[in-house]
């Protein structure tokens, strides 16, 4: 995993990480990331739209629009 700061005081871009990973494990290291450096940024992940809401339901329940 390499971590690139975009800021001195916030954000970073990381990579080597696979967002298609929902085990605790990655979330626990996505979260500590996100902790550290309060805006994080991920380029060039292919997920789907159920892989991404499959991610984000690891940070808590979330609302889905009705369209």
């Amino acid at each position: 995993m390499e971590i690139k700061l975009l800021s001195g005081a916030l954000g970073a871009e990381i990579s080597g990480i696979d967002l298609k990973d929902t085990s605790d494990e990655n979330y626990k290291k996505i979260n500590d990331l996100l902790l550290e450096h309060k805006v994080i940024f991920f380029r060039d992940q292919k997920i789907t739209e159920e892989e991404h809401m499959a991610l984000a339901e690891k940070f808590g329940q979330i609302g889905r629009a009705h369209v």
